[in-house]
């Protein structure tokens, strides 16, 4: 299976079929955006590492795991044990799509940028729309779109530093 389809077998396997025949949700670009604030509080907690932490492509492999791992349990418990390379790979993948929707709701704010259909609980909907963007588009990140990289830490932090919930 390719990555990109990854959250289509997460939808599949957590469906309700009672509610698959309804008409799908639509989300705009400002309500997808408004899901990945939920996952936020994930990265809050560690943003000193992340903030001290160069991005380094090798760790692309590791982030698509882990999000693969997400689809397969349910659940982000796994996340506990990524190193800080992979989690700087997915705060930059996340704050990428997140620019390109926002300039995307700029120019169409009523267009439908992603359709889930109904019968997923909320949590559910919110992993399923990570894992759309964050093993599709999001994988072929523009660097130049990103803000420009600061050192917001005093203490660097080696990229295979496995980090826990703080």
């Amino acid at each position: 299976m390719e990555l990109s389809e990854v959250w289509l077998q997460y939808v599949n396997d957590h469906l309700d079929p009672a509610l698959a025949k309804k008409p799908p949700l639509e989300f705009t670009a400002w309500q997808t955006i408004e899901r990945f604030f939920e996952i936020h509080p994930m990265l809050t907690a560690r943003w000193d590492a992340l903030a001290g932490t160069p991005f380094n492509a090798e760790f692309d492999e590791v982030a698509d795991m882990a999000l693969v791992q997400v689809a397969a349990t349910d659940s982000f418990a796994s996340w506990d044990n990524l190193v800080v390379g992979a989690w700087r790979v997915i705060s930059d993948r996340l704050m990428y799509c997140e620019i390109v929707l926002g300039v995307t709701a700029a120019r169409e704010p009523k267009g439908v940028m992603a359709r889930l259909p109904q019968g997923l609980e909320r949590n559910r909907q919110t992993k399923a729309l990570l894992l759309k963007y964050l093993l599709g588009h999001g994988r072929t990140i523009d660097r130049r779109v990103l803000p420009i990289e600061h050192k917001r830490s005093p203490q660097a932090f080696p990229a295979t530093q496995t980090l826990r919930k703080q």
